[in-house]
């Protein structure tokens, strides 16, 4: 936490963040886009 250079932790909870809410975006836009 004290280190000031690469926090890896945070950097892979950031892209695991940006994959899950990419994912769930597209299932969204599937699901309102989708003719029922």
């Amino acid at each position: 936490m004290n280190t000031p250079g690469k926090p890896k932790p945070s950097w892979r909870q950031w892209h695991v963040l940006l994959l899950v809410l990419a994912i769930v975006l597209v299932i969204a836009l599937l699901v309102v886009t989708a003719p029922w």
